[in-house]
């Protein structure tokens, strides 16, 4: 069976990166974007620390038509978190392992919708 460590973005330690062959970062879409803690981690790294990783990214979301037709608009042209995450990654170097996932929530802090877990498993396995 494959492992692989799940590791709160504070508490990632710069050696956890050498070696790395894959790195998934996955943020919930607040504000139009991923958590600051998230784009802190990332934009902290340094200019090619992730060169040679392949990585993707991930976030959740609310889905935006469900929440008002300007929201909807702006969410549309902003792509939620993922295209934050990816362009974080691929400024450090790495190279994207696969398009980004987008995974819909009920709510602010989840559950995940009807189906998602299933998408996002079958993404997950993408990567490999």
């Amino acid at each position: 069976a494959l492992g692989a460590p799940v590791v709160r973005v504070g508490d990632v330690q710069a050696e956890q990166l050498a070696g790395l062959e894959l790195l998934v970062v996955g943020s919930p879409t607040r504000g139009f974007n991923a958590t600051p803690a998230m784009m802190a981690w990332l934009n902290g790294l340094a200019g090619g620390a992730l060169k040679g990783v392949r990585a993707a990214a991930f976030d959740t979301r609310i889905d935006a038509k469900t929440i008002g037709f300007f929201v909807f608009r702006w969410l549309v042209a902003n792509n939620y978190a993922f295209k934050r995450l990816e362009a974080a990654l691929k400024q450090k170097g790495a190279a994207l392992a696969a398009p980004a996932g987008g995974f819909y929530v009920k709510a602010s802090e989840g559950p995940l919708e009807e189906g998602e877990l299933e998408r996002a498993e079958a993404w997950g396995k993408s990567l490999l």
